[in-house]
């Protein structure tokens, strides 16, 4: 009898044992566990910092982006006044060039027929004299 007494104290010896490695193992685990967890939790937050702060950057850059966009519109609609301006201004100030090649021969057919006439009227003075 004496050697199953031994037995079960070996075996409840060797449970024991097993049981205090089985909790060392388990509390081990959770150590690592939530070490992991520390870490996934510190690389999220180092992303959404780096997502807020591209975030803020690309959303002064739009906006950066649009203000240059209203500037040039506005400054879009000043050349096009300007230009109906000069369109609306152009034939008070100046002449088509077909147009000037009319009057000037008209002019010049006119000089010439005065010039014609003064010499006929010369010519019939020196023959009266």
């Amino acid at each position: 009898m004496v050697e199953l007494t031994q037995f079960f104290d070996f075996g409840l010896s060797v449970l024991g044992m097993l049981g205090s490695a089985g909790a060392a193992v388990l509390a081990f685990g959770r150590f690592a566990l939530k070490q992991l967890m520390q870490q996934i939790d510190q690389r999220f937050e180092t992303m959404e910092k780096a997502r807020n702060d591209n975030t803020k950057h690309w959303d002064e850059r739009f906006s950066t982006i649009e203000s240059a966009q209203a500037e040039n519109s506005r400054k879009a609609g000043g050349v096009e006044r300007e230009l109906l301006e000069l369109k609306a201004k152009l034939p008070i100030d100046f002449v088509r060039r077909d147009d000037f090649i009319v009057v000037q021969s008209r002019l010049e057919s006119k000089m010439d027929a005065v010039g014609n006439r003064l010499e006929r009227l010369g010519n019939t003075m020196m023959r009266n004299t």
